[in-house]
């Protein structure tokens, strides 16, 4: 029996309540047979005068009970669970001020003898207003999800404006007519509106209430949305999966602007490529990602509380993930101190609910055909032509003396023209690609108790790639128990998880787009040779055309295998109702292979001695880990005004990696890649062994206050130490602090009704980066192989940096959230800055020093930008259930360098030389554009003309001319969004656009110009090489003579503006709930969908996407099942 609350005089209250413990039963009962609404007052009762804005029941009958001096008896339980109240009358009656707070609510209320008594409310049907024959009984069942019986749910006809209750079965039956809209509503219930449509029989589950937009889950703890000064983005599984089944990082890219998916326009769409994440930016040097092997700026991935990596994230399947925040800010990060510089992305996977056994089942099917077109080859008579007004097959003169070559080259050129004559044309593009397919299997059952409950599940996917041979197949089983027993709160989740990753045996996807079109793919008889042709060149000299498909026919494979588990334990015990202390232990262990054998009889062998044919790489991965916490938790609410929140909290971690390789060479023809028939290791190779052993401790004190649901604020700090940084400096504290206020509950903007939510905030914190190795602070020393007259010696293998310093943060943000016409309209807005500094860097050091690098702390970055998410909701029609939504996200960005002094100076030269577009230079974007101006090609030479930094043009390059002409970042981002829903069928379109940002085309500088005489001759090309080059005196071309073989670096000519919109997610959706047929095959729920993902792209730049592996549009369909 629950608690009651009885107010009024001490006689009175000990009076009433001895009576409800004696008999609850027969009081209610007689109280239940008094008409709602009706009470006796005095006229001495004076009239009410309110003026609240969000404010509970309980705390508005409690200044009701102040002025009009009455008692009152009510179940304070129930009156907690209804919404908060804004009204606003002068003098008005006591009934109307009930009716305006409950008269919504399934409860009524009456007065005797000055005491006003809140109950339940049981509706009567009213006399009928049709003729008796129009007139039928409705019965049926409510239940919720895991068909358990609900009691007490309001059935109400929205036409005769009557109701009654379910029973304690959940059963309930209602007089009314054949085409009456019935509303079934519960608190804490998705309410729903079902037309009878002549039906005498209904079955009805309704679902719990997603309270995922009123709460920020951190990922140590939960907290108000209201009452939170950070900026955070929170999104329920059911939003993931409307924008498509492929997972969920895919996912939130499109549903939050501030969480960005850098294009990879090498690997394209490889399933096996993990992408490269940013959330708000960078704020490590770029450089670092290639010293350390990680990525320095990858958000912090929480799983269930505890870190994860990006590769359990890229594979978890999205049914079981509940709900992802994404904290973005110093308010909301520093709680994770060294590891949030860069954002932290929370996940919830489901939770076992209590109830009889519930099955779940999703399967997932995918289709992804190959992208091709942005590619523009020539056929087989274009590049015949282009070769010849290149003078391909024009004798060097230097060789005339030799032999006759012109009559060699005469003669290969009518061959060759002959074949394309015949008819010879290949499309070598499509040879190594499919049509990729998925499918994808989970199995997830629940049930238990309020005291023990348990959820299993199991996941399988099978994903083919694009190119053949490639694909990804992942599996994982979760078994989750919960114990909940008075104070205490036990749970525990295992999971275990594995994946094949394998490459396609083909290769490179650039091996088949250079093939020439006008070899054939086999011999005459059908077979297929090593070689697409052999020919004698001008120079005298035996020369051959490999064949990629014969390659792909050898035993040569690469593929990568990984098994781990993971079991997280968390305790909660509950002191009392202000109090709480929860404790946790992560435990972590994997093991990864990867294995490459490449078949000695690859062409790629071809002049190799028979000890250096065929290679064999093996990497053996693993990995052991641990983290713990403690968190002692205090929160009270005083005199209904001030909200105080507490935490303090420690942890402890460590991480232990081990890795084992080795290359073996030379193999016999015909191995199939055992390394025992290996003629030995590679060339002056050893095996590789490397073991690592991170430790990290911290402590954390956070702090939040609230005051009459208006003034926020929020403070945090921590230290953390840790074994990445210089040995004189292990530890380092980060903080944040945090003020918001919410003006919708402040007098000044309660009397607009229109406003739902007006809330401003701001905060500022310094957070950290620790994505680095531990090598950078230690020094390395490896034993030197070679003996000599002194004995055995050791090596400096890595110079260590004891006083390097932390790589931290300093942010700033500024926001506000509003919602208005009943929160159909709403806007968050976001204004940021963040100052990296100092930044850690690998300096090139001179060889004399014997080490190649140093770590050091140099320079600053400093990054501001503008985020937002706008959504409007121009139909909305709750009875009939049609709602219309549109969305417009997006954010602007800036960053710039400063403090490297020219110190970075070998870096950059570095870079030129290897044709990088990217300098490390004060005052710059790190994503700025470098190369040297080009004012056009000359039309009377057809030679580029190059504008030098005084702005005169001259025919000479010169690297020192070099300015930035270009910026990689967007100077705006975002998605376009509508759903539409009607009734049980939901649409969805999602267009990302990207405006202001620029790129360079290789396909510019490397398949149309820079082509060396060997590329003419061995490899495709653009067809712009044939059509757009300069050919004669007086030619107005983009591009320099077709004779012009000659190389130069990086020009403006090739830099383009980068703008376009692409379909990122298509989606339809039709879902059936209490259907007769499906009540008699056990479900209760039935939902299909499916999905187009990046279907078309319209963009101002023609390159070559998807080099290495090619993009891919994809087609989904998803089926759900609830047993």
């Amino acid at each position: 029996m629950k608690k009651r609350y009885c107010y009024g005089s001490h006689l009175w209250r000990a009076s009433v309540c001895i009576l409800l413990a004696a008999t609850p039963a027969g009081f209610l009962s007689s109280l239940s047979l008094l008409p709602s609404g009706v009470y006796a007052q005095s006229p001495a009762t004076p009239g009410i005068t309110l003026d609240v804005r969000n404010m509970s029941v309980p705390a508005v009958l409690q200044e009701i009970r102040k002025q009009a001096g009455l008692r009152f008896i009510y179940d304070l339980e129930e009156l907690k669970k209804l919404p908060p109240v804004s009204m606003r009358v002068k003098n008005a009656s006591l009934d109307d001020v009930l009716n305006k707070i409950l008269g919504n609510a399934p409860l009524s209320w009456s007065m005797e003898g000055g005491v006003l008594m809140i109950r339940r409310r049981v509706f009567t049907p009213e006399a009928p207003q049709q003729p008796a024959q129009q007139q039928f009984t409705v019965h049926g069942t409510v239940t919720d999800e895991n068909r358990q019986p609900l009691e007490k749910v309001t059935i109400q006809d929205l036409k005769a404006r009557i109701g009654v209750f379910t029973d304690e079965k959940g059963n309930f039956e209602i007089a009314t007519s054949a085409d009456a809209t019935l509303q079934i509503s519960y608190i804490g219930m998705e309410p729903q509106v079902i037309p009878v449509k002549g039906r005498n029989a209904l079955r009805i589950a309704l679902a719990a209430k997603n309270n995922t937009k009123e709460v920020v889950v951190t990922g140590m703890f939960t907290r108000k949305r209201e009452s939170f000064t950070g900026a955070a983005a929170s999104f329920t599984g059911g939003e993931l999966k409307t924008v498509g089944n492929q997972n969920i990082l895919q996912s939130l890219k499109t549903l939050d602007p501030s969480f960005r998916i850098v294009e990879n326009n090498v690997k394209g769409a490889n399933p096996n490529a993990l992408p490269s994440i940013e959330v708000r930016g960078k704020s490590s040097l770029i450089s670092v990602q290639t010293q350390t092997g990680t990525d320095a700026n990858q958000p912090l991935f929480i799983l269930d509380g505890f870190e994860t990596t990006l590769q359990v994230v890229n594979d978890l399947d999205m049914n079981r993930v509940a709900a992802i925040t994404v904290l973005k800010d110093a308010a909301s990060t520093a709680l994770y101190g060294a590891r949030a510089a860069n954002g932290v992305v929370v996940i919830e996977t489901l939770k076992p609910r209590p109830g009889a056994m519930r099955v779940s089942y999703t399967y997932d099917f995918r289709v992804e055909a190959p992208d091709l077109t942005s590619y523009n080859m020539m056929n087989a008579a274009e590049k015949l032509e282009y070769e010849r007004l290149a003078g391909r097959y024009i004798a060097n003169k230097s060789s005339v003396v030799l032999f006759d070559a012109q009559n060699t080259l005469d003669e290969l050129y009518a061959k060759r023209l002959a074949a394309v004559r015949r008819g010879v044309n290949t499309y070598w593009l499509s040879e190594p690609l499919r049509t990729g397919i998925t499918n994808g299997h989970a199995l997830y059952a629940e049930g238990g108790d309020n005291q023990m409950r348990y959820g299993v599940g199991l996941n399988y996917k099978d994903l083919d790639g694009v190119m053949k041979g490639s694909g990804r197949n992942t599996w994982g089983a979760n078994v989750d128990l919960q114990y909940r027993k008075g104070k205490f709160n036990i749970s525990n989740k295992l999971y275990l998880n594995g994946y094949r990753a394998d490459e396609s045996p083909y290769g490179s996807f650039s091996d088949w787009v250079k093939v020439l079109p006008y070899f054939k793919k086999t011999q005459d008889d059908g077979t297929i040779s090593p070689y697409l042709d052999i020919y004698i060149t001008s120079q005298n000299q035996r020369d051959t055309a490999g064949n990629p498909l014969y390659n792909a026919t050898l035993n040569s494979y690469n593929y990568t295998k990984e098994q781990a588990i993971s079991n997280n334990l968390q305790l909660i015990y509950d002191i009392n109702t202000d109090m709480r202390i929860t404790g946790g232990v992560n435990i972590t262990g994997g093991n990864t292979t990867t294995t490459a054998f490449l078949s000695p009889s690859n062409t790629a062998f071809i002049g190799k001695t028979a000890e250096s044919r065929g290679t064999y790489d093996y990497t053996n991965e693993r990995t052991f880990g641990y983290n713990s916490n403690l968190m002692f938790s205090y929160g009270k609410l005083i005199s209904n005004m001030h909200q105080l929140n507490l935490n303090a909290r420690g942890e402890i971690r460590e991480d232990d990696y081990n890795l084992t390789s080795f290359k073996a060479t030379g193999f016999p023809v015909g191995a199939v890649g055992n390394p025992a028939f290996a003629y030995g290791y590679e060339k002056d190779g050893i095996p590789g062994y490397s073991k690592t052993t991170k430790r990290s401790v911290a402590a954390l004190a956070t702090a939040s206050y609230m005051f009459d649901r208006r003034l926020l604020l929020d403070a945090s700090w921590r230290i953390d130490g840790s074994t990445s940084f210089g040995t004189n400096n292990k530890y380092s504290p980060f903080w944040s602090a945090g003020i918001g206020y919410n003006l919708h509950n402040d007098i000044m903007f309660k009397q607009y009704r229109w406003i739902n939510l007006l809330k401003i905030r701001a905060n500022i914190g310094l957070t950290g980066n620790q994505n680095f190795q531990n090598l950078s602070s230690e020094t390395i020393y490896a034993i030197n192989a070679a003996n000599n007259q002194f004995g055995q010696g050791y090596n400096v293998s890595s110079l260590g940096n004891p006083n390097l310093k932390w790589q931290n943060s300093l942010a700033v943000d500024i926001g506000a959230d509003m919602a208005f016409l009943q929160n159909r309209i709403s806007l968050t807005v976001d204004y940021y800055k963040k100052n990296t500094d100092p930044l850690i860097a690998m300096i090139t050091t001179p060889s004399s020093t014997g080490i190649s690098a140093y770590p050091f702390n140099i320079g600053y970055q400093h990054t501001k930008g503008v985020d937002w998410n706008f959504k409007v909701t121009p139909i909305f029609n709750a009875k009939k259930n049609i709602y219309l939504v549109l969305g417009f996200t997006g954010r602007y960005q800036e960053s710039i360098y400063g403090g490297f002094n020219n110190m970075l100076e070998k870096q950059n030269e570095l870079a030129r030389t290897s044709n990088s577009l990217q300098r490390f230079r004060d005052g710059n974007s790190p994503d700025a554009i470098w190369a040297v101006r080009s004012a056009g090609i000359d039309p009377g030479t057809g030679a580029e003309v190059f504008i030098k930094k005084n702005g005169t043009q001259t025919f000479d390059y010169d690297a020192s001319d070099e300015v930035v002409v270009g910026n990689l970042q967007p100077k705006m981002e975002g998605v376009l969004s509508a759903n539409l829903r009607v009734s049980a069928f939901s649409f969805g379109a999602n267009i990302r656009y990207t405006y202001g940002g620029d790129a360079f085309n290789s396909a510019l500088y490397d398949r149309i110009e820079n082509i060396s005489t060997r590329k003419v001759a061995e490899e495709n090309l653009d067809k712009r090489a044939l059509y757009e080059r300069w050919k004669q005196p007086g030619d107005v071309a983009q591009f320099k003579a077709i004779n012009n073989f000659s190389t130069v670096k990086m020009t403006s000519r090739y830099v383009q503006r980068n703008n376009y919109l692409s379909g990122e997610s298509i989606n339809v959706s039709y879902e059936l709930l209490n259907k007769p047929w499906m009540r008699h095959a056990g479900l209760s729920v039935l939902r299909f969908s499916g999905y187009t993902n990046d279907v078309f792209r319209l963009a101002t730049i023609k390159s070559e996407r998807g080099t290495e592996y090619p993009f891919s549009n994809s087609y989904s369909f998803s089926v759900r099942a609830t047993f």
